[in-house]
């Protein structure tokens, strides 16, 4: 066929959602939105009884997945698949949700920083709005927004650095309507690491923003 005929290709994702405390199946909604346009493509929810789902994901893409449900800090989820244009096998993947308590925590997948910087990529507002949304719904809580770095580098630079991009993101939520009494936040530079830093996998899990309830 034409190229412009052709369908497109796609994958699909498909797992349980849960509590992370007790692991109780949970109804929650879902949305996956393209990161590069801001589009959302999909949204729906995980069955009620079962919390099983099933999602269609078009391929050669960079994605947002984006889980939520009341009392429940949100689920924020990143995978691409850029330069991907055959995919055999599905994305089997379970979601726990913590449930909104003092010292639950989540980890900003989609909060992206230009390169040895703290400037934050346009991209991130997707998410740090998804942040507003959570707080406008929750007009209780407090949060604490942390920066984490890998080992890579002097340990005052790293300090440094995670303070500055706790702070940009703490900035931009006030910016938005977000009352500044409400965000506290801190730099833990490379002292809080969630991986190992012997390889790059690693080190990607501990270059990290959170969100932690605090109040």
């Amino acid at each position: 066929l034409p190229v412009q005929n052709r369908p497109v290709m796609v994958t699909y994702m498909k797992g349980r959602v849960m509590d992370a405390v007790n692991n109780k199946l949970l109804g929650a909604r879902f949305e996956l939105i393209d990161l590069e346009s801001g589009k959302e493509l999909y949204k729906s929810s995980s069955d009620s009884l079962t919390g099983e789902f099933v999602i269609s994901i078009p391929v050669n893409r960079n994605y947002l997945l984006n889980v939520s449900r009341k009392g429940y800090l949100f689920y924020s989820g990143n995978f691409s698949l850029k330069g991907v244009f055959k995919a055999e096998k599905p994305y089997l993947k379970d979601i726990p949700l913590q449930p909104i308590q003092i010292g639950k925590s989540i980890v900003l997948k989609n909060v992206f920083y230009e390169t040895d910087s703290y400037a934050l990529k346009r991209e991130s507002e997707i998410e740090l709005n998804k942040v507003v949304l959570f707080l406008k719904a929750n007009p209780d809580i407090r949060i604490e927004i942390s920066g984490h770095t890998d080992n890579t580098g002097h340990t005052d630079y790293n300090q440094k650095l995670s303070e500055n991009r706790a702070k940009t993101v703490a900035d931009y939520l006030i910016s938005v309507s977000v009352k500044a009494d409400r965000i506290v936040y801190r730099g833990y530079g490379m002292n809080e690491p969630l991986a190992s830093n012997d390889h790059e996998e690693g080190r990607a899990q501990n270059r990290r923003t959170e969100l932690k309830i605090i109040e």
